[in-house]
């Protein structure tokens, strides 16, 4: 059988089942804003990336009334289910070329994107790109240490299998000029009643791309580990090397 990339899953076929199966991004979407909540102020123009079915855009919705949300997805079906509201705006577009202006957000959230989009420099630096100076981005995304309990059975199917160390991950923002750059992770369990209803919630979200082999279709209550990764980075007030006073307007001592 041919193996599937991860970047070439069709989330327009998954739209009937994602939003009940879709467990992880849901938790990694609340981790996300409550961090947005603990920073200094609230953004106004925010753009919810790879916005799926809308987790992260109705969860920004409850904290302003003011707040414009952009949510972009690459998934016409996908992105026809986020709320409907004059704070909202749908786009539909590529996360590495988003037809979004220069310096348009306060804000870009990126969860669970990472996994799905090949050519990370390129996203990042699109992301960059659409920032405003100052602007803030939160990401969230698995390490490779994740499923261990299931890397030896489905990792020819998952989308987790390349997947670098959160150190890289940082390493690379930093390389593309962001500052202010943490990452940190956490691991967390989630049960399911039985494996084959496990590998159907997973491959009903993306996570895998082909029904993988069940080992013993007759096991109950079956826990998977994972390891999410948080990070933040600051687009900075000025580019590296620019002046922040015009040379002109210096006067010379005579």
């Amino acid at each position: 059988m041919k193996q599937i990339l991860p970047e070439q899953i069709d989330f327009n076929t998954m739209v009937d089942v994602y939003v009940g199966s879709s467990v992880i991004c849901s938790y990694a979407a609340e981790i996300l804003v409550e961090r947005l909540m603990c920073w200094k102020s609230l953004p106004y123009q925010v753009l919810d990336l790879g916005a799926g079915t809308g987790q992260i855009t109705e969860l920004l919705l409850s904290l302003s009334q003011s707040m414009q949300v952009y949510a972009l997805d690459i998934a016409e079906k996908m992105l026809a289910q986020v709320p409907n509201s004059s704070q909202v705006t749908k786009v539909l577009g590529n996360a590495r070329s988003m037809p979004c202006h220069d310096n348009q957000f306060d804000a870009v959230l990126a969860n669970m994107v990472l996994p799905w989009c090949a050519n990370w420099p390129t996203l990042f630096a699109e992301i960059k790109r659409v920032l405003r100076p100052g602007g803030l981005l939160l990401l969230s995304t698995l390490s490779p240490h994740s499923w261990p309990n299931l890397h030896l059975l489905w990792s020819e199917q998952g989308c987790w299998r390349d997947l670098p160390e959160m150190e890289v991950v940082g390493d690379l923002l930093t390389k593309l000029g962001y500052c202010d750059t943490v990452m940190d992770k956490m691991m967390v369990s989630f049960a399911f009643e039985d494996e084959a209803y496990l590998a159907e919630t997973l491959q009903q979200t993306g996570w895998l791309t082909q029904v993988p082999p069940l080992q013993d279709p007759l096991q109950k209550d079956v826990q998977f580990d994972l390891e999410l990764v948080f990070g933040h980075a600051i687009k900075p007030m000025h580019a590296k090397d620019e002046f922040l006073v015009d040379p002109r307007q210096i006067s010379h001592r005579r």
